[in-house]
């Protein structure tokens, strides 16, 4: 049940449902708005790495690199919260993960910078299936979805704030970062605790299991992965569709620092706008929407939709460059681009978070999960350096046009599960084939 002050105060407190539904968001709202601070503020690590300490392209592939490789530890940290309360692994890996930033305090090269971005990567790794589970484990199926893209607005509008002020203290000083990036880690811990503090459904809370072993941890885990991708196959499907959209993303990741600052010379503010203000800006209402359209359709529609919406934003800053080069302002294009870019990753963050649930239906969600996040790492791991390399022997254009290609190549291979899906026969499960 949710204290007194929530329950008058809470950002949701008319939220229709269940008791519990209603406690169980409100808390992830408030703790979710809480870490949208740091998200906003670690959302310009690429321009600091860029700008302040003056990065090379390969350094910048490699950061890009990171997070998403961290993911590969996605499957060892389903294990963790295996038949268990969720909480005590969300309290370690989130303590962990929110206190290395700190270490930003210290920081004076770009390597050190990625050194602390790679700890924090890890651990948050390791984290994120704790999130997502305890996600759909208080809060019912019936407008999970929808109830998502309420929280994810809400998210939305504090991440913009404080990247965008972010931007601002950036310009002050080139090293403003050393005490900046330490809040985000102080916010972050914050939002660790209300996150803890969250009742929990009784079903998992406690439960007699083994303790730990290195079979457990390790090798379990990845069996679990192979067997999920070899038994599901509309889910296999789903996830060779969605890494054909990773591949795009990440392609563009260690390019995008070097043309909003050396190309297009934007400064750490008008920078935020475009990062962390006009992407953004697109996902504000709209995550509401999104999740009413997957409640309705499938993942697969939803991610269809939102591949073919995310392959306009390579080809905006593609014509940017020809139009450059006629004397049209690279910023207008820049923010044009990324307000359609922050309209399909509004989708996408409701997708990216939930379909998994959608697909593991009464099967081990942990599993799912935990596969669907180590195949972001797995693309992570290439898709950066490939780019950056691309990049720098042979210009921005073969990267942009590369990326638009691979959305709209996931586009149209979830177009083809969805008309897979369509011919299944009625009872049988979106998990499994």
């Amino acid at each position: 049940m949710a204290p007194p002050w929530l329950r008058r105060w809470g950002p949701l407190r008319k939220t229709r449902g269940s008791v519990m539904d209603r406690a169980a968001l409100h808390y992830y709202t408030v703790a979710a708005s809480v870490g949208a601070v740091a998200t906003g503020i670690l959302s310009m690590s690429m321009y600091v790495l860029a700008k302040s300490l003056n990065a090379t392209p390969q350094q910048l592939a490699i950061m890009s690199s990171i997070g998403s490789t961290c993911q590969l530890l996605g499957i060892f940290g389903g294990e963790f919260i295996r038949g268990r309360d969720r909480r005590p692994a969300i309290a370690l890996f989130g303590s962990l993960s929110r206190g290395v930033l700190l270490l930003n305090a210290l920081v004076v090269t770009a390597w050190q910078f990625i050194a602390v971005a790679a700890a924090f990567g890890c651990t948050n790794a390791l984290l994120s299936p704790a999130l997502t589970i305890l996600w759909r484990d208080n809060i019912g199926p019936q407008r999970r979805n929808q109830l998502w893209g309420v929280t994810a607005t809400i998210v939305t509008v504090v991440s913009v704030v404080a990247g965008v002020a972010t931007g601002w203290l950036l310009d002050l000083s080139l090293d403003a970062y050393r005490w900046v990036f330490p809040m985000a880690g102080v916010v972050g811990l914050l939002g660790v605790f209300f996150m803890v503090r969250m009742p929990h459904r009784g079903r998992h809370k406690r439960r007699a299991v083994k303790p730990h072993t290195l079979h457990s941890v390790v090798i379990a885990p990845i069996k679990r992965f192979v067997g999920v991708l070899r038994n599901d196959g509309y889910f296999r499907h789903f996830e060779a569709s969605f890494f054909l959209y990773g591949i795009a993303f990440m392609l563009m990741a260690p390019v995008l620092p070097l043309y909003l600052t050396k190309l297009a010379q934007m400064n750490y503010l008008q920078s935020s706008i475009a990062e962390s203000g006009i992407l953004p800006l697109g996902a504000v209402g709209l995550s509401i929407a999104w999740g009413r359209l997957m409640d309705r359709t499938s993942p697969s529609m939803t991610c269809a939709i939102v591949f073919a919406i995310l392959a306009l934003f390579p080809l905006i800053l593609l014509t940017g460059l020809h139009l450059h080069e006629l004397g049209v302002p690279l910023l207008w294009i820049v923010y044009l681009g990324y307000l359609v870019y922050g309209i399909g990753l509004s989708g996408m963050n409701v997708a990216w978070n939930l379909a998994p649930l959608m697909f593991a239906g009464k099967s081990d969600a942990g599993a799912y999960t935990g596969t669907h996040i180590t195949l972001t790492g797995v693309r992570g791991a290439v898709a950066p350096i490939v780019g950056g390399w691309v990049m720098k022997h042979y210009g921005f254009p073969p990267v942009f046009i590369a990326s638009a290609c691979f959305f709209l190549a996931g586009s149209i291979g979830m177009q083809w599960l969805e008309r897979r899906l369509s011919r299944r026969p009625r009872s049988a499960e979106v998990s499994g084939s």
